[in-house]
Formats: structure tokens, sequence, C-alpha cells
């Protein structure tokens, strides 16, 4: 009989293709895994509370139609989970129910894996009782506002419960390894190296691509001056409520190898302008893929884009990013290119098999 896994997350399976998803795929190679999507982690949001009804009711409506429709292993069971906030005493009861109800369909476990470092997630733990638990941290948790008030003090009685502790950026590296007593291992971010090549450098740049999701984490003004002075295309979903950068180009959405056709034609250098505190303790998962095409990439300041300050431009300010740009030069951008392809190289997905290890 197989070893079994379970993986907790608020991410389901068809949202776009990141971390959980990929580690599980890895992860089953070697065992079953089975994977609980829609974690409710979130703090309590009173224009929810019907649908919150109609969860404990059982009479949520499923979404069908997806637009997305991710590869999934054989050995992968994905398994929907219904759960409230776990912001006060009644929802958490709530959830204890709710819990012992799916620990008894999921069965005996030798790994549990989670992403959501909240009291549900510390039930699990106890119903389950695995031989090895990991907290995979991808999020300073407690620099984002939409979670619970005491989400510090949640994450910690989780952490407590952990064998071993893995994080993706640097920033969440020193925060463990600093904070617990606990075996820390940084997994950064990977790429299919099939389809990320890469791309010659031109000697001028005139076009910049930025691919991801378009929300208010992006710096809007900035890329609106962008657009004035140069050819700006974007490519991803658009959040409710944002608007495109006047005078952008929007290509639209795209599965991964459409997408990097699309912009190994355009693409001259690539822009990653967030904002926010709550950047504190973000890797963008696009990290080691935007290294592997080898192009110029302009990206706002946070601690784990200052950790790699020596292959991309970290720029503070407006003019500091217009100022990397207007002193751009094929010759000095060759040795940050270089450094990049070779931290690219160490971080391919082929990599994972010896780092995403359970034993």
């Amino acid at each position: 009989m197989n070893e079994k896994c379970v993986m907790i997350s608020g991410v389901g399976w068809n949202d776009n293709f990141q971390r959980h998803q990929k580690f599980a795929n890895f992860i089953s190679d070697d065992c079953d895994v089975i994977y609980l999507q829609g974690v409710v982690a979130s703090g309590f949001k009173f224009d929810k509370i019907f649908g919150y009804v109609n969860k404990i009711l059982g009479t949520k409506k499923k979404e069908t139609n997806k637009r997305i429709s991710n590869e999934k292993n054989a050995n992968v069971k994905v398994v929907s989970v219904f759960t409230l906030p776990s912001t006060n005493f009644i929802f958490r009861n709530i959830n204890k129910i709710l819990v012992k109800k799916y620990a008894k369909k999921v069965g005996k476990v030798d790994y549990l894996i989670n992403y959501l470092p909240i009291d549900t997630s510390t039930e699990f733990v106890k119903e389950l009782k695995p031989r090895k638990v990991i907290y995979d941290c991808v999020r300073n948790f407690s620099a984002w506002p939409q979670y619970p008030n005491d989400i510090d003090k949640q994450e910690d009685k989780f952490t407590k419960l952990c064998d071993e502790v893995w994080v993706d950026s640097f920033y969440l590296k020193n925060k463990f390894t600093n904070g617990y007593n606990i075996p820390v291992k940084q997994i950064l971010p990977t790429y299919d190296e099939r389809i990320f090549q890469k791309i010659p450098v031109k000697d001028k740049i005139e076009n910049f691509v930025y691919y991801g999701l378009v929300s208010n984490k992006l710096d809007i003004p900035l890329l609106t001056k962008i657009a004035k002075k140069y050819n700006l295309y974007i490519a991803g979903p658009i959040e409710k409520g944002c608007e495109l950068p006047e005078g952008a180009h929007y290509l639209g959405c795209f599965e991964q190898k459409e997408l990097f056709e699309k912009v190994s034609e355009i693409a001259d250098a690539f822009i990653i302008p967030y904002v926010g505190k709550n950047m504190e303790g973000v890797i963008p998962a696009k990290t080691t893929e935007l290294m592997a095409m080898g192009l110029p990439v302009y990206i706002s300041s946070f601690y784990d884009s200052r950790e790699l300050s020596d292959i991309f431009y970290v720029y503070n300010s407006h003019d500091e990013i217009f100022n990397y740009i207007y002193s751009y030069s094929p010759e000095e951008f060759k040795t940050r290119s270089n450094k990049g392809l070779s931290f690219s190289e160490e971080n391919k997905d082929t990599m994972l098999k010896s780092k995403v290890t359970l034993s």
C-alpha cells in the first residue's frame, strides 16, 4: 500500500497553476496525495454571511465551466472542503465538527503539508495524526489585512506542531530560522525549462511586458508613465474593479507555453511594479523563469527583490527606474544576465525531485 499525504490549501486545483498544485503532482510520484481545496483562511466578512450559511447547510452551488483545467497526476485526489473563517468561538467549533467529517473521509495519512496557518489546519493535524507535519509557507500572513486579527497566534500555534517548515522567500527563511527551533528549508520558485528559454537581448529597450494578475497591488501610475514613453504590453487576468494603465496594450490571458511565445516576440524588458507593505515576505512566482529568459527585469524594492539586486534592476522611485532605463547598456546587463541564467539553472522544475522530499 502506498504512503498517503494530505495537502491543505485555499487554492482550488483549477485556479492559476502555482506551487501548491506543482508540489502535489511531484509528491504523487512517490505516494498518494489528497488535495483539500477551498479551506477558508480569510477573516469574517458580513457581506458573505449567506455564503457561510450555505456552506454549513451544504447548499452552496458548485462552480461549473472553469476556464482552466490544470494537469493532475493519477495519484492526486482533489477533495473540496467547506469551512468557515477561523475568527470566533462559534465558527471554530463548527469547523471542529466539519474537520472531523472530512478526516473520516481522508482516513489514515502519513504526511500532512499545510499552506494555511489557521486553527482549522491545527484541527486537521489533531484528527489525522500524521507522522510528519510540514508547513509550506509562501506568505507573510500577518502583513495581509484580509486574515483574522490573531493570525500571528494561530500561525505560531500551528508552527509549533510542525516537524519541518518550507518557505519560498528569503524573508520567510529568516523569519522562521530566527523564530523557531525547527528545520527550515528554502525551496525557491522553479520553472519549466521546456517552455521558458533564453531570448536574445536587444540593444535598446522599447517594449516592456508585465504578465500576471492586474490588481491594486501594481503601481498603475508608474505603468501609465511607462506607456507614455514606451510600448507597454500586459498579459494576465484583470481583478474586478482594477483598470488597465492608460496607453497599455492588453494581450489577454494565456497558458504558459503560449505566454512565452507571445512575450518572446514582443519583449525587450520585463517590469514588476509591485506596491504595498505586504510585499515583505513575497518572492514573485515568476522570478526564475524571468531569469531563464535572460532579458532585463525592472522591479520595485522589497526584501526579496533587494536580495536579487545583482540580477534585477531594483528601483525605489519612479525617477530611479527611468534613470535605469535611460542608462541601459547591453554590455553592463550581460553580467546581470549571466548571473540570472546561473541562478535559474539551479531552480528548474526538474530539480524539485531532490528538494520536495517527505522523509
